[in-house]
């Protein structure tokens, strides 16, 4: 089976300023922040079965938490709705960012699961009309991984790049 692996780097904040309060209830941010080497891992694979399964090691919390709550699901979803993709896809998230502490690990996850699901399903990571993102990693946008679920979004083009990382394998049994 086809595989992509795809690393998800943490990030710091060198400076933030919250700008003020949106009429959707999110913050307007400033940032400049720097990646740092700490990462998580993610594997995808192709599925015969026309759903997203997704296996957490790393963090016993996220990963008995149902799936349909996680960012990297939820954004993957978003994607394969957005672009009327059937195809199915097993991921593993191999987690070493700590949740909650700043860093960025569940924003660069489904950053990075949705470039490595565009690579899986081959098609080129490009510039698209996609629901609102929230990565800067990946993706040169904001508010995709903790946005893309609300009904009413506005669409952005996003520009992805490619980390020099993505190990994309062809495995067959």
């Amino acid at each position: 089976m086809r595989e992509v692996r795809i690393p998800a780097f943490a990030k710091i904040n060198l400076r933030l300023d919250i700008l003020g309060k949106r009429s959707d209830g999110y913050h307007e941010l400033r940032t400049i922040f720097q990646s740092v080497s700490l990462h998580d891992e993610l594997r995808l694979r192709a599925s015969r079965q026309q759903r997203i399964s997704l296996s957490i090691q790393g963090n016993s919390v996220l990963s008995q938490e149902p799936i349909q709550k996680n960012l990297v699901y939820r954004a993957v979803d978003a994607l394969r709705h957005e672009l009327k993709i059937r195809a199915g896809v097993e991921i593993e998230l191999k987690k070493t960012i700590p949740a909650g502490r700043g860093l960025g690990g569940g924003s660069s996850d489904a950053a990075a699961a949705l470039l490595g699901f565009l690579h899986l399903t081959v098609r080129q990571p490009r510039r698209r009309n996609l629901p609102s993102a929230r990565h800067s990693e990946a993706f040169r946008a904001h508010r995709f991984a903790s946005r893309h679920s609300r009904p009413h979004t506005r669409r952005l083009s996003l520009a992805a790049s490619s980390p020099l990382d993505i190990d994309k394998r062809d495995r067959r049994p």
